[in-house]
């Protein structure tokens, strides 16, 4: 009874192992760029907080994200020194151009999730680059996103550094759902 367990147990792996080598060769392995913007965008889903100083056109400034839940919708709000930028599902509400980017570069976790799904789906090119850096950090481009988007991400795939072409950079850090 046991050999016919361990023989039975024995087809079923080496079936199962034919059928991801046979997958693997038709489909080809996830590009690395892909697989890191993949568990970088998980990774974001852990936040609810976000703090960052931007530099949109040489002007620095500090700004804080908070997201949340209200019924079925959710809201991202930025304090951008003394005023209110808010997302509420995935619209801005009376913002100006520049509050707008500021609220980009802000790095509000499902913002920026949405965002790079999007990258994800439409663009389908995503370089990654190894940073000659103490942190092992890993810089990913999505040069064909609309605007252009370059990530720093951490050695835990939490982005450190945003930066959108034509709008500016942003050094950001993550806090954890409370």
């Amino acid at each position: 009874m046991l050999r016919s367990i361990i023989v039975a147990a024995g087809a079923l792996l080496v079936v199962a192992a034919t059928s991801f080598a046979l997958l693997a060769a038709t489909f080809g392995r996830m590009p690395a760029g892909d697989r890191m913007l993949a568990v970088a965008v998980r990774r974001l889903g852990r936040y609810s907080r976000a703090t960052a100083t931007i530099d949109a056109d040489g002007r620095i400034e500090r700004a804080t994200c908070v997201d949340h839940w209200r019924r079925r919708t959710s809201i991202a709000r930025v304090r951008l020194g003394d005023r209110d930028v808010v997302e509420v599902g995935d619209r801005l509400e009376h913002a100006t151009r520049g509050e707008e980017a500021a609220f980009d570069l802000a790095g509000c976790p499902r913002p920026l999730r949405r965002w790079l799904d999007t990258g994800i789906a439409e663009h389908s090119r995503v370089e990654a680059k190894a940073l000659v850096h103490p942190s092992g950090a890993h810089e990913l481009v999505l040069p064909h996103a609309d605007p252009g988007i370059e990530l720093v991400l951490s050695r835990s795939d939490v982005p450190i550094e945003l930066e959108v072409r034509d709008i500016g950079r942003s050094r950001v850090r993550y806090e954890a759902k409370a």
